[in-house]
């Protein structure tokens, strides 16, 4: 016989299973599954999720620093064209 208590958290757009403690029953032995390695182990896969979205966010942050860059460096040459009269 099989018994999981578990207390179920929503973060974003999955579910997360924390403090759940899992008791089977072999013969007069009792297992329990540590609840602070359920714990940790849910907010290692947390904390994996929020890595991946603030590379995510970083990567397009430093893409439109770029296009902003490369602009910017553009319309300096564009101008500096302008005053010399070369264009």
């Amino acid at each position: 016989m099989t018994v999981i208590a578990a207390t179920i958290d929503r973060i974003g757009d999955r579910w997360y299973e924390a403090g759940s403690v899992t008791f089977s029953r072999e013969g007069d032995a009792v297992t329990v599954i540590d609840q602070t390695e359920a714990r940790l182990n849910t907010h290692e896969e947390i904390c994996t999720l929020r890595y991946e979205s603030i590379c995510a966010r970083l990567k397009r942050l430093e893409g439109m620093g770029m296009t902003v860059a490369g602009t910017i460096i553009m319309l300096l040459i564009g101008i500096l064209l302008a005053l010399l009269g070369l264009k």
